[in-house]
């Protein structure tokens, strides 16, 4: 089993890196280096749980139509310091980038805010971009993985888009995929 950044079990699905080349005379030169993790582990997995429930991606595209700049956005509500402090913690230790914090007047949550391309690309690579709404899914590299990274990522899913019913009646998980229904 894999914690932290141990050797993981063979029963670990692989995730593939991306490779890009520079060239002299494009924006390439300024695509950020990132850690690409090559296994999935318990925090990987919480952090595409989460950014399943409240993230979302948004291009900018040059007037050819190719992508120039990706930001990828987790939205955390107001209040929820820890789950902000984690979120940020797996995201430096996971890939190396130091995301922004960002909240808007009158929003009632913070949105953490990552550029990268390269995270963009690897995300996709691996089928782990995030779709539109109705159509996120658990990826198949969590669903292949032992249960506790299942958990893992079930656990920021619920983080994101579950809430409590009441003292006494359950908790309640909101989504728009049939696909997580």
């Amino acid at each position: 089993l894999l914690r932290g950044r141990g050797a993981p079990d063979a029963s670990v699905p692989r995730l593939q890196p991306v490779s890009y080349e520079r060239h002299p005379h494009n924006n390439s030169n300024r695509l950020e280096e990132i850690r690409q993790p090559d296994h999935l582990n318990e925090d990987l997995a919480y952090w595409l749980g989460f950014y399943a429930g409240n993230g979302s991606t948004t291009l900018q595209r040059d007037p050819r139509g190719a992508v120039r700049g990706v930001s990828i956005d987790i939205a955390v509500r107001s209040g929820r310091d820890a789950t902000v402090q984690r979120l940020l913690r797996i995201t430096r230790e996971q890939f190396a980038l130091q995301p922004r914090l960002e909240s808007k007047p009158g929003e009632q949550c913070l949105r953490i805010r990552i550029y990268s391309k390269l995270l963009f690309m690897w995300l996709q690579r691996n089928g782990l971009l995030k779709k539109q709404a109705h159509q996120v899914r658990i990826p198949d590299v969590v669903r292949q993985a032992p249960d506790t990274m299942l958990g893992a990522f079930i656990a920021g899913l619920f983080d994101a888009d579950g809430s409590p019913k009441g003292s006494k009646s359950g908790y309640v998980f909101s989504t728009a995929s049939p696909g997580l229904a």
